[in-house]
């Protein structure tokens, strides 16, 4: 979880340049700057989608292991 962030600046770099790369693997060409917005959208999302999660089972919302 802490890969993602809403904030730009605490976003894990290994985790954007590895997504970076996968991107560029599928079109060589892309627009790098144009491609990290997108993944900060994205990640965004990603962070907090999981946070609602984690407050979901801490609730015990969601079936525990």
């Amino acid at each position: 979880m802490e890969q993602f962030s809403t904030e730009l600046a605490e976003v894990d770099p290994v985790r954007l340049r590895i997504d970076f790369e996968f991107l560029k693997t599928l079109k060589p060409n892309i627009n790098e700057n144009e491609a990290r917005k997108k993944l900060y959208e994205i990640y965004k999302k990603i962070d907090v989608a999981l946070k609602r999660w984690i407050e979901t089972t801490d609730k015990g919302g969601l079936a525990q292991e």
